[in-house]
């Protein structure tokens, strides 16, 4: 099943017929709720793997497309949604990297932009906590992000944290050090 989907997703072209793929992303529908895992970790892999650019937006198209039918087929809502996470932590990811298509499935299961982000914060790995860092909550880190007086805004997740931009002298990060603890975290500029 697993290379069956991987042929249909390389063979879509959401861009130039639509129709078409709609047709093959309702194969991979009626293949039932494990090609939703399959999908989700093909997804995964082309993001992180793929190198050729407009090979992996192709791709990454086809995926969030066939995500998209899943959610509209209320295969997942948000109620559900815990038990497609994985769903959920490969379109906000791809939302911030500016898939719009991505943010557009979330909202329509009824994620908001905020959601998004505290998604994207929670999926962070657990990393130690430093003896200068300051211990914040979810919401306050969402807050810090929002509210930052800073130089410039790099709001994007990077070697396992979260970095908010930069101030003259520091780079502002947050860090995740517990299931639901945050840190703070400013590093000197070299």
């Amino acid at each position: 099943m697993q290379n069956e989907i991987k042929k249909i997703i390389g063979s879509m072209d959401v861009k130039q017929n639509r129709e078409d793929a709609e047709s093959k992303a309702l194969a991979i529908l009626k293949m039932g709720p494990e090609a939703l895992n399959i999908l989700v970790d093909f997804g995964n892999l082309v993001n992180e793997r793929e190198s050729d650019v407009v090979k992996k937006k192709k791709l990454l198209r086809a995926v969030i497309f066939a995500i998209g039918l899943f959610a509209r087929k209320r295969v997942f809502m948000k109620p559900e949604i815990f038990n497609h996470a994985n769903a959920v932590s490969l379109l906000c990811e791809l939302s911030a990297a500016g898939y719009q298509s991505a943010a557009t499935v979330l909202h329509n299961i009824g994620f908001s932009d905020a959601d998004i982000e505290r998604e994207r914060l929670l999926s962070l790995p657990i990393a130690e906590p430093h003896s200068k860092d300051r211990e914040i909550s979810v919401n306050e880190a969402l807050q810090e992000i929002k509210t930052a007086g800073l130089e410039s805004y790099v709001n994007r997740v990077e070697r396992g944290c979260y970095t908010i931009g930069y101030s003259k002298k520091h780079i502002h990060e947050i860090h995740r050090i517990g299931n639901t603890a945050f840190a703070y975290r400013m590093i000197r500029r070299s």
